[in-house]
């Protein structure tokens, strides 16, 4: 196992490392605010492709001459809201696959389908997908429907 021992850096320290690798920094205080507000580690991701090349005879974390701080701050926040992007991108695929399923389960094999083990692939822990349900439709923070579904006198299970 790698022993750590760095010392802890403060805001300001921070600040002077990346002005001392050539990061120009016009406003420490903003920098100051974003570094508490994303993190000096996380931000260092987005410092990488700003860095001269290794290998060219320069030592390393050098920044390319007139890389400023807006510019690794502009490419977190273009990444930033590319993955919101995704993610949003990604649940209405979610959302439209369920709904898709769901339909086709109880059209074809009633409201109940999703009980009938037989209807599953054999590899598919069919009993864990009823405890999961029963563990939704019982907790107390179940989704609305649920608890509407629940106080009607229908069983999930």
């Amino acid at each position: 196992m790698t022993i750590f021992n760095k010392d802890a850096t403060s805001l300001d320290q921070q600040i002077e490392i990346l002005q001392k690798r050539g990061l120009e920094i016009t406003s420490p205080e903003r920098a100051k605010h974003y570094l508490s507000n994303i993190s000096y580690f996380r931000m260092s991701a987005y410092t990488r492709p700003f860095y001269i090349p290794a290998g060219s005879g320069t030592a390393e974390h050098l920044f390319i001459q007139g890389t400023a701080f807006g510019d690794v701050l502009n490419l977190y926040i273009f990444d930033r809201e590319l993955r919101l992007l995704l993610l949003d991108a990604i649940e209405r695929l979610e959302v439209a696959l369920r709904a898709q399923l769901t339909q086709t389960l109880a059209t074809n094999h009633g409201p109940f389908g999703y009980l009938d083990h037989k209807l599953f692939d054999t590899r598919y822990n069919h009993n864990w997908l009823l405890d999961e349900l029963g563990k939704k439709v019982n907790s107390r923070d179940a989704e609305v429907f649920l608890d509407s579904y629940r106080r009607k006198g229908r069983s999930i299970q």
